[in-house]
């Protein structure tokens, strides 16, 4: 090779090493950028939360006595925490299809809630969210008033968390028949069943239990405080209840909730 020629086979020489360092650098970048995206969206899968309904699709035929105007029946589920952390959870009652005339309401862990609330987590208003550890449930139990008319329906109630309440994880189906039961035995015979004493303080306890399965206790702001299975000569405790005036529903397995009373909870009892 002559001197001559040294330079150009240099300058060829630089060339190509460049050449060659800027598709490594290329190279790396896509390397990277594959790597992040990689690992975005399986993070993004990871943070998917995890919620369990049961039973999930609620099927079956409630019987309400549509003489009466405030009759209802419950649906009951409850749903579970999945996720290995503590979530806050929104629920939304999403009707599919049911007579136009009835009405609904959830009572989850927090509370009952009325007719007129059909979730209970609005970024712009009411915001009650059930919090939930890992592993922890909650009531998810959906409250029919048929106001006088039998039929079926078919109720969606959709989770979500709060902080995403366009995504929903897991929908909750019921579906059910209401049927009339004017004039049940049970019905009739919970006209005549008294709870006592009242006022209480430490128990009550029911003058009869034939067609009572459950009682349910509610604060005056529609809170579930306590449920007791029911069965005969039995006490209920009221001890560590604050003193104040609840609702006590007598509940029917198969009926629903077939009479409703006020009870006045004490501290101790006057001569």
């Amino acid at each position: 090779m002559s001197v001559s020629d040294q330079p150009k086979w240099k300058d060829r020489r630089t060339f190509v090493y460049r050449n060659s360092e800027s598709q490594f650098r290329l190279t790396m970048k896509q390397t990277i950028l594959n790597l992040f995206f990689l690992l975005l969206f399986s993070g993004l899968g990871l943070a998917q939360v995890s919620v369990s309904v049961d039973p999930n699709p609620w099927q079956g035929t409630l019987s309400a006595d549509l003489s009466d105007d405030w009759a209802e029946v419950i649906a009951h589920a409850t749903f579970t925490n999945e996720d290995a952390g503590t979530q806050s959870f929104r629920w939304l009652i999403s009707v599919q299809s049911a007579p136009v005339e009835w009405q609904f309401r959830i009572c989850d862990i927090n509370a009952c809630y009325g007719t007129s609330t059909t979730t209970n987590y609005d970024p712009n208003g009411f915001q009650q969210p059930v919090v939930l550890n890992s592993g922890e449930s909650s009531l998810l139990d959906l409250h029919i008033l048929p106001k006088g008319v039998s039929g079926q329906g078919l109720i969606h109630v959709e989770l979500s968390t709060i902080d995403d309440i366009n995504t929903v994880i897991e929908t909750a189906v019921y579906q059910v028949t209401i049927e009339n039961s004017v004039a049940t035995f049970e019905r009739l015979s919970s006209q005549h069943i008294k709870v006592y004493p009242n006022p209480a303080t430490e128990y009550i306890a029911l003058s009869d239990t034939r067609g009572i399965d459950q009682i349910i206790i509610y604060n005056m702001i529609g809170r579930q405080v306590r449920t007791f299975q029911v069965a005969a000569n039995r006490h209920y405790s009221l001890a560590d209840l604050p003193k104040g005036l609840y609702l006590v529903s007598l509940v029917n397995k198969h009926k629903g909730v077939l009479r409703t009373l006020r009870l006045q909870k004490v501290d101790e009892v006057g001569p």
